[in-house]
């Protein structure tokens, strides 16, 4: 019967023998040996690119660099003429008073006073230190205060009431 069998005895099979302290210590040498080996590599490998660097590569970057800001900035100004107030700033008089005109046949629009020489321009700078356009002024035209009603359907009324809304009495 199965129930009454003699129960087996397993044997587990050894698959290597246990090293001795000589072997261990063998092995953990070279592998001690093949960590320096390559630490030595890595760090000779590091110095000489270091070296390279600093003697080749650092020189030829700053001559490239060098180059580029030549081709970008100065070159592509020297085609245009050059003006010589940019350069050296004259000291400012007032013009000469204009003589008047001997014959006037239409009226002269208006124009707005030149700017003094002597009040320097306000400069706006944003948050961030950049300096920021001065903004234009702007002026009322009286051709656009007409209502254009080409059409005929827009018309617009005026109303006598003012547009600010009544209030009721609270009580």
């Amino acid at each position: 019967m199965l129930w009454r069998r003699p129960p087996q005895i397993r044997l587990i099979p050894q698959i290597a023998p246990v090293p001795d302290a000589v072997a261990v210590r063998r092995a953990v040498l070279q592998a001690s040996w093949r960590r320096d080996r390559w630490v030595a590599r890595r760090r000779v490998w590091l110095r000489w690119l270091v070296w390279v660097t600093v003697r080749y590569l650092m020189p030829a970057l700053l001559v490239f660099g060098l180059g580029a800001w030549l081709w970008l900035g100065v070159l592509t100004d020297m085609g245009k003429p050059l003006d010589p107030g940019t350069i050296f700033q004259k000291p400012t008089t007032s013009p000469p008073p204009a003589a008047p005109p001997v014959h006037v046949t239409a009226p002269v629009p208006a124009t707005p006073p030149p700017l003094s020489s002597a009040e320097p321009e306000a400069v706006l700078f944003s948050p961030e230190g950049e300096e920021l356009a001065v903004p234009v002024a702007l002026r009322f035209e009286s051709r656009w205060a007409a209502p254009a009603s080409s059409s005929g359907k827009l018309t617009n009324t005026v109303s006598a009431e003012p547009d600010t809304p009544t209030r009721p009495n609270p009580i």
